[in-house]
């Protein structure tokens, strides 16, 4: 009578997946905020309808916009009280993406 053990294919994923999320520097917005993330969270369909927002033909950089004015555009256009709450949210999946949870 012999033992079957069952899952192990599930955790070599997951290991494999917490190794290359350890190993992340920096994640492209774009993989952040995918078309699926922005469809169901904000008024856009697809990153390319946000990135064309007014908001972003007023400034150079993502990094110039003030954080009030970013905080407010996300308000009035997303489920998010903030542009940083929106950015945890989207982390959050990325990783639960590359977790396969």
């Amino acid at each position: 009578m012999g033992i079957k053990i069952t899952g192990l294919n599930k955790l070599k994923q997951l290991s494999k997946g917490l190794e290359e999320v350890s190993n992340t520097k920096s994640i492209p917005i774009t993989e952040l905020l995918t078309n699926s993330f922005l469809a169901k969270n904000t008024r856009f369909s697809n990153f390319s309808e946000f990135e064309s927002s007014e908001i972003f033909k007023k400034y150079k950089d993502i990094e110039d916009i003030p954080d009030q004015e970013m905080d407010e555009f996300i308000m009035n256009y997303s489920d998010f009280t903030s542009w940083e709450n929106m950015l945890h949210s989207a982390t959050e999946e990325y990783i639960k993406n590359k977790l396969n949870f």
